[in-house]
């Protein structure tokens, strides 16, 4: 299905990384693949954690997505105390986690609380892009694919 076809869907993504090279990469490309996506970036868990709550407070919006990328290992709050943060939010927020240093357990514990995904860096920007289009438009179905024709 055409881009412009596709479902609207109004999402804010949240791109948390201490390192500021990485947050402008992400946010670039995904300005890029989707020009509809509100895009913000924190310099660590407890910034992401404030934008979070001043989003809810706005009011619940059933068409707006909140949608958390958020590194792991991070100086203050890590990327899992954020995501255990995040579930216990009275907002619902879709969190995706990145490291430059997976273990075997990180995937596993990540997805036990919730975590749409977890990447190992370096990872393909189209696989994140993918994900975070799925979680903005709610497409856990087959037969929804994100603009670019992936599955």
């Amino acid at each position: 299905m055409p881009r412009t076809m596709m479902p609207q869907a109004h999402g804010t993504v949240i791109v948390v990384d201490d390192v500021e090279a990485m947050r402008d990469v992400i946010l670039a490309y995904l300005r890029k693949w989707d020009a509809q996506l509100t895009l913000v970036s924190a310099s660590n868990a407890q910034q992401a954690l404030a934008m979070v709550e001043s989003y809810g407070s706005l009011g619940p919006d059933p068409n707006e997505r909140v949608v958390v990328i958020s590194d792991l290992r991070m100086p203050g709050l890590d990327g899992m105390t954020l995501l255990r943060s995040l579930a216990g939010s009275p907002f619902e927020v879709r969190t995706i986690l990145m490291t430059a240093f997976p273990d075997d357990g990180v995937h596993d514990r990540a997805m036990e609380l919730g975590a749409l995904a977890c990447f190992a860096k370096p990872f393909e920007l189209d696989a994140l892009a993918e994900v975070v289009w799925r979680a903005v438009h709610d497409a856990h179905a087959a037969n929804e694919a994100p603009p670019n024709g992936t599955t």
